[in-house]
């Protein structure tokens, strides 16, 4: 291809593109990428759209997969697109919903962790630890102890044999309790509740004032929309985390007191 011809083509690609761009059919960046799924069949959600007045593009979400299999047997406009503007109001109504949850245990977080229904707690887990670590001791004692009579004779190896069994077993059974109640007794402090994956996210955002794709990655797990209805079921990137931290604080009373 001579220059002149190929520096004609770039600019009337340039052109295009210009032309393209004002007719208002250049695509916004899909922040829900990977994000929106069919409740249905479980499958990524495609982005559709179209435009409107010849300049403002509107988008909306559908499964294409349920669409190729449910138009046949139910009519062409079985499968209902939902805007893109209902599946941001889900979305924002549910972040700001739980971020107003998380800023308020936030704020609180001290006088929770030292509220007096958890101290109460605390104390139980504690004499529960105490009681286990004489209960592992003993059975390390007793452990020991058989041994000992093995040694002297006292015990046969059958008799030797049931009882490390039991005493090993026991201490088994002890270490694990312990590790239990620590963990739980980490669940109550002030410390330890900061790091909640669910408090941690949100004060990267606090304050946001719009939806943008770090914020959606880092808090949206997924959006499922059903096919022949146009539902929106917001399930967050913490859920599990963000409800071990509202049990907490409903334990403590301390938030019901606040509002």
């Amino acid at each position: 291809v001579e220059r002149p011809v190929f520096d004609e083509v770039q600019r009337l690609l340039a052109e295009a593109r210009e032309k393209y761009k004002k007719r208002g059919n250049a695509l916004d960046e899909n922040i829900f990428a990977g994000k929106v799924v069919c409740s249905r069949c479980g499958r990524a959600a495609k982005r559709g759209y179209y435009r409107k007045n010849k300049t403002e593009v509107k988008y909306n979400y559908f499964c294409r997969y349920c669409d190729d299999e449910l138009r046949p047997s139910y009519g062409p406009d079985t499968i209902r697109r939902v805007p893109l503007e209902k599946v941001e109001a889900a979305v924002i109504s549910e972040i700001s919903m739980r971020m107003k949850v998380c800023v308020d245990i936030d704020r609180l977080l001290d006088e929770i962790a030292g509220s007096p229904v958890i101290d109460r707690k605390r104390q139980a887990l504690l004499a529960e630890r105490s009681h286990l670590e004489k209960s592992e001791g003993k059975a390390a004692d007793m452990l020991a102890a058989a041994y000992t009579h093995h040694l002297a004779g006292l015990l046969d190896v059958g008799e030797f044999t049931l009882a490390r069994e039991k005493f090993e077993r026991d201490k088994l059974n002890a270490a694990a309790d312990l590790a239990r109640v620590d963990m739980a007794l980490n669940e109550y402090e002030a410390e330890e509740i900061r790091k909640n994956d669910c408090l941690s996210r949100f004060r990267g955002f606090k304050g946001f004032t719009k939806l943008d794709k770090a914020l959606v990655s880092a808090l949206v797990d997924r959006i499922e929309i059903t096919p022949m209805t146009d539902k929106v079921t917001f399930v967050p990137a913490f859920q599990d985390d963000y409800i071990k931290l509202t049990a907490l604080a409903d334990e403590s009373e301390v938030l019901a007191n606040a509002r």
